[in-house]
């Protein structure tokens, strides 16, 4: 299981609800799958709108107008950590180049590789029962005791993809215990993006 989370500042045009409002809606996916490929300018802002079943998103000569989804979203802020008794801080390019390595043969093991941090060095593996392992390290500054975990790698991956495409040069890995959720933010901007990745059996 994993979670994201991205917060946006925004500006207002006084016609609707005061800044600091709160608003809930639930978009549809493939309208963010659309909307992530409208034609806006760099640099600027775009307008989306909302009615009480529909939302639109305008640019320059575009507007994408979707269903939204009725309901409540879950409340998400209970599956985020809040306390943490360890932290990896590690390049994201390293990291990521490292984790393709070994999801080479992660892919036949549901996709699992095991981070085992301990002082400046974070340890990858991955099996496979056919083609053997695979082991790489990745200098890191860390906080706190050893601790061996694992996730899927192409979880971390979306996340630093995520993270890379928002500028961010390295990720602060948060976590308690090796079977707890761990806490991915950027170690730039550390509240202005994160995500909770489960961990997955060692073994």
């Amino acid at each position: 299981h994993r979670l994201a989370l991205r917060r946006i500042e925004l500006s207002g045009d006084g016609t609707g609800p005061t800044i600091g409002s709160e608003l809930n809606y639930v978009l549809p996916e493939k309208a963010l799958r659309l909307a992530r490929n409208l034609p806006a300018p760099e640099g600027k802002p775009i307008e989306i709108r909302f009615a009480e079943r529909r939302m639109a998103i305008d640019v320059p000569s575009v507007r994408l107008v979707s269903q939204l989804i009725e309901g409540t979203f879950p409340a998400y802020e209970r599956v985020i950590p809040t306390e943490f008794t360890r932290t990896w801080t590690v390049e994201i390019d390293q990291l990521a180049e490292k984790i393709k390595r070994t999801m080479i043969l992660a892919r036949d093991n549901a996709g699992r590789v095991c981070f085992f941090g301990d002082g400046d060095q974070l340890i990858l593996t991955a099996r496979s029962e056919e083609k053997g392992e695979a082991k790489e390290e990745v200098p890191m500054l860390s906080t706190g005791p050893a601790l061996e975990t694992a996730f899927n790698g192409a979880y971390v991956l979306d996340v630093l993809n995520a993270l890379s495409g928002m500028g961010a040069s390295g990720v602060r890995i948060e976590m308690t215990e090796g079977q707890r959720p761990a806490v991915f933010r950027s170690a730039d901007d550390p509240e202005g993006y994160l995500a909770v990745i489960m961990p997955m059996a060692l073994r």
